[in-house]
């Protein structure tokens, strides 16, 4: 059973040449979803890892082993691909927790340009709550560089455009071999209201790379990504014609080596979550203040009085 509280995202600079490493950083962290930059592999190339369906996305025209990205995600996990309009190396999916959760991984290449419009374009394609997770190429201060470029400028007004929260390790990501500089290039962009529930390190090593690996880990309280609030959901207002359209692309096949226990608890998880998503919230309206110092022994108290 994959732990369902841990993502790893990883510049791996070759998905194959790195075929070890990346085994062992799976028997040490059994994560539920892995998400890979400059995976190299070609057009006709196929990419397996056991227990774990595999989303990528590679460059136009790739002949020869560059860049790409991928999704690994546990077959324990039911999950819809979302499809990205975009010439970024960009691949995605709504992986279903105890809630969706969206999870982008992510390569933009330093000799590349990236425009607002077409980054912008990316983060308004992806259903909320979601993480994207990459090698951005991009300095700023804002994470801890100490120099800014335009790529860095782009991604910073992208985010405070669509009021977003930038993470990174406290360490630096990746090591320039050549120069001989570290660097932080590998970030974590992701909705506001994840940001009390996500813990992001470093792995130990690079695993031999030149990017380290970055672990996320989802707090127990929040890995349903959900937030503790007074609502519940209006299913007489549901939006039916898009929930079937989610379920029609939601791959039920990816837990059909799981027992029937698991298999109906994740089917059952699913329909839940997929009707939540395209329902309104009900607010539940109380005349009562909440005061958080009003505990039994004032209650007693008052009663007392």
């Amino acid at each position: 059973m994959a732990n369902s509280n841990l993502i790893i995202s990883w510049n791996c600079n070759g998905v194959y040449q790195h075929l070890e490493d990346l085994y062992l950083l799976l028997s040490l962290y059994n994560p539920s979803v892995l998400c890979l930059q400059e995976s190299h592999l070609k057009n006709n190339q196929l990419l397996n890892i056991s227990s774990y369906k595999i989303l990528k996305s590679l460059p136009p025209d790739n002949y020869w082993a560059c860049g790409g990205v991928a999704l690994a995600i546990h077959n324990n996990l039911c999950l819809c691909e979302i499809s990205l309009n975009t010439s970024l190396q960009a691949v995605a999916a709504t992986v279903y927790f105890k809630s969706p959760l969206t999870i982008c991984s992510i390569y933009l290449p330093p000799n590349v340009d990236v425009s607002h419009e077409e980054f912008q374009a990316l983060i308004s394609a992806l259903p909320k709550p979601f993480i994207i997770c990459g090698d951005f190429n991009a300095h700023s201060p804002y994470w801890g560089s100490n120099k800014t470029n335009t790529r860095g400028q782009i991604i910073e007004s992208c985010v405070y455009n669509s009021n977003l929260v930038v993470t990174h390790p406290s360490e630096p990501t990746h090591y320039n071999f050549s120069h001989k500089v570290w660097s932080t290039l590998d970030l974590v962009i992701h909705s506001p209201r994840l940001s009390s529930s996500l813990q992001i390190y470093n792995h130990i090593d690079m695993a031999g790379s030149d990017h380290f690996p970055t672990i996320l880990r989802l707090y127990e309280e929040e890995a349903d990504c959900t937030i503790n609030s007074p609502f519940r959901r209006n299913y007489s207002k549901t939006d039916w014609d898009s929930y079937r359209e989610s379920l029609d692309q939601v791959d039920f096949n990816s837990t059909e080596n799981l027992d029937i226990s698991s298999t109906v608890q994740n089917f059952t998880q699913t329909l839940i979550s997929c009707a939540e998503s395209h329902s309104p919230p009900i607010p539940t309206c109380t005349n009562k203040r909440r005061v958080p110092w009003c505990t039994e022994e004032c209650a007693v108290a008052i009663k007392e009085c």
